[in-house]
């Protein structure tokens, strides 16, 4: 590249934030940063809120999509255009947030970055991954969903553009089907991070991808803040069923993806979530069959419950696996009965499954669970039994039996 085709870049660096990110990307990394029309809509939207136009933004995008990336050169990117500007940005890992921060400050470190805004330089004592200062009075502070912020705050108390707060995937999709995780992580933003602003007109931005209707997207659109908040959403597949971006999410990939678990595919990447109990299993992709393979093997899983006439069930499953690799539910039990019941429908159901077909029985925490455990090896007494504790959320655990019986 000549050097005045560099130097075209840097002007086109130094106006707008998606160009910063190539021309970064490029002189950092040796590589080619792949614009698409996910960060062609990213783009505007920060530019929009740089402006003062979006006091409160949610961007819902699937995952994958270079949403940090572009996040971390949007922040380096406004510090160059106002030194001192004060930016907080979290994550739901401490240590996934103090590596974003890392990647911001090594960026403004950077020779390249000098040359585009030499009037933006670390503080001499900046060294800590989490938190650094400019020459100017500006900073970057990096915390987890659970960190404190005590001291810290953005924005700056004058005319113009004086920072943001950041919240990049604020809840772990690992713990969204968790009702205690989700309110904590809201809670959090309502009694710490919101509470960081320095001016009321410091923009606040939300961004990652829905995982529950009620997960921190949902909180704030529910009117959980008592706030507008305006919306970017990116879904994976547009009106006509293409992909925004076919390199990375091919259509039919996608479609598949959907097919097996419509839930996931329906938040994480349609950014629509729906209840749990409509999007789980298709009834219809089980094929009934009169006879059980030879040489299938056997296993009857319990989850157990202990009030009669009411409440919770307790259930047996009879689930083969048969020689060609497919799966096979024969048979199941289900009742409700105290403890003196579902003992008898233990014994019951292994003496009619017979010695060949193995038992497996959650074992819940604590001594109490020991000691249930024991008693039901006592009374199973001759049967293949085994106890294991169980941990999450249970329809989490059951999503790799989903993704089975909905691609058939």
């Amino acid at each position: 590249m000549t050097p005045e085709a560099a130097e075209g870049w840097r002007i086109r660096a130094r106006n707008d934030p998606l160009d910063f990110c190539r021309w970064m990307f490029r002189s950092m990394h040796g590589q080619k940063f792949i614009v698409t029309p996910i960060h062609l809509k990213m783009n505007a939207f920060f530019l929009r809120l740089y402006a003062g136009q979006i006091p409160r933004g949610i961007i819902n995008i699937m995952p994958r999509a270079g949403k940090t990336i572009t996040v971390a050169h949007f922040i380096a990117w406004g510090l160059g255009q106002y030194p001192d500007s004060e930016w907080i940005y979290a994550s739901f890992s401490a240590d996934l947030a103090s590596n974003t921060s890392y990647d911001v400050r090594e960026i403004v470190q950077s020779a390249e970055y000098q040359r585009i805004f030499p009037g933006t330089r670390l503080a001499g004592d900046s060294t800590a991954r989490d938190h650094w200062k400019t020459t100017a009075g500006g900073q970057v502070k990096a915390a987890g969903n659970e960190g404190t912020l005590t001291g810290f705050g953005a924005g700056k108390k004058r005319p113009g553009f004086g920072g943001a707060l950041i919240g990049d995937d604020l809840l772990k999709p690992n713990h969204a089907l968790s009702d205690t995780m989700r309110d904590k992580v809201n809670r959090w933003f309502s009694g710490t991070f919101r509470s960081r602003r320095n001016t009321p007109d410091t923009p606040i931005l939300i961004i990652g991808q829905r995982l529950h209707e009620a997960d921190i997207c949902g909180f704030l659109l529910d009117g959980g803040s008592k706030e507008h908040w305006e919306v970017l959403t990116i879904p994976v597949l547009d009106e006509d069923g293409n992909s925004i971006w076919e390199e990375m999410y091919p259509t039919e990939e996608m479609k598949l993806l959907e097919m097996a678990d419509q839930y996931t595919f329906a938040s994480q990447y349609m950014q629509r979530p729906a209840p749990l109990e409509g999007g789980l299993v298709k009834p219809d992709r089980l094929v009934h069959v009169d006879a059980v393979p030879a040489g299938t093997e056997f296993v009857r899983g319990w989850d157990l419950a202990s009030t009669v006439g009411g409440g919770d069930w307790t259930a047996g499953v009879k689930l083969g696996k048969c020689p060609d690799g497919r799966y096979i539910i024969a048979d199941a039990k289900h009742a409700q009965e105290g403890p003196d019941g579902v003992r008898a429908l233990l014994l019951g159901t292994a003496n009619e499954d017979g010695a060949e077909v193995r038992i497996s029985i959650p074992q819940d925490p604590g001594q109490a669970g020991k000691t249930q455990s024991l008693d039901l090896a006592r009374i199973l007494a001759g049967f293949p039994v085994s106890f294991s504790p169980e941990s999450g959320h249970k329809i989490l655990r059951a999503q790799p039996l989903f993704a089975q019986i909905n691609v058939g």
